[in-house]
């Protein structure tokens, strides 16, 4: 598969030459579940942060691949020359991958990054030149977006709904048989209130996709059969 601009991307790091090797001969990467962000099943691609164990290469990423699919394994299944491991039980995620690729140039960073995971899409990792340069701002919002789309709904940029007879700004509509559900991030307690009392609004409080993107897609879609499921949006679409 090749790599497309909008593709999801997870930066993960690889820590020594050892777990590189591992991840060469296995074509698979792997995560703790306890470590693991819940936007795992929507990733597209996966590329690889070298630390300071890889010496020249140190800081800097080079290589991706697609990740074909994903399940659940103990580490004494995946690692089983250490069954004696603290972590031995636990479940981690498997990443699989297709071939390994290189970027057309590194990207690098001028000192050592402390991080588990970095979010970013294909253009970011294509363009980029700095590690700094694939930061995506409110990037679960990108994965939330390709999420619902993929559910069959119809969404539309950002725009105005009208719960409770007052106009609203929103982030995203949702385009639903008896309406428009609005999407908007927002932590004041006000329109948090409103949430629950506008069946038209969902508002997502800062954080909540990234500690729980599964459960906003549950209730986003309860909200959307509220409305009598989706909808082709018709005149709305150009709203």
């Amino acid at each position: 598969m090749m790599l497309y601009p909008e593709a999801v991307v997870l930066v993960g790091v690889v820590r020594t030459p050892r777990d590189w090797a591992w991840i060469q001969a296995m074509g698979a990467y792997r995560i703790p579940a306890r470590q693991a962000p819940p936007l795992v099943p929507y990733v597209d691609f996966l590329a690889f942060y070298h630390t300071a164990a890889f010496g020249a290469d140190r800081w800097s990423v080079r290589f991706y691949a697609a990740v074909r699919g994903h399940e659940l394994a103990r580490r004494r299944d995946l690692l089983p020359e250490e069954p004696d491991h603290p972590r031995a039980g636990e479940p981690y995620y498997l990443l699989q991958l297709g071939p390994i690729q290189s970027l057309p140039r590194p990207i690098r960073s001028p000192r050592g990054r402390r991080f588990t995971f970095l979010l970013t899409t294909g253009e970011r990792l294509l363009a980029a030149s700095d590690l700094s340069e694939l930061t995506l701002a409110g990037g679960e919002r990108q994965v939330l977006l390709r999420a619902l789309r993929e559910a069959g709904l119809v969404v539309l940029p950002g725009g105005t709904v009208a719960p409770a007879g007052r106009s609203v700004p929103v982030d995203l509509r949702i385009v639903c048989a008896q309406g428009v559900l609005g999407l908007r991030w927002s932590d004041r307690p006000s329109e948090r209130r409103l949430r629950e009392e506008a069946p038209n609004l969902w508002v997502i409080p800062a954080g909540a996709l990234q500690e729980d993107l599964h459960g906003c897609l549950r209730r986003i879609l309860e909200r959307v059969g509220r409305l009598g499921g989706p909808a082709s949006p018709g005149p709305l679409e150009d709203s």
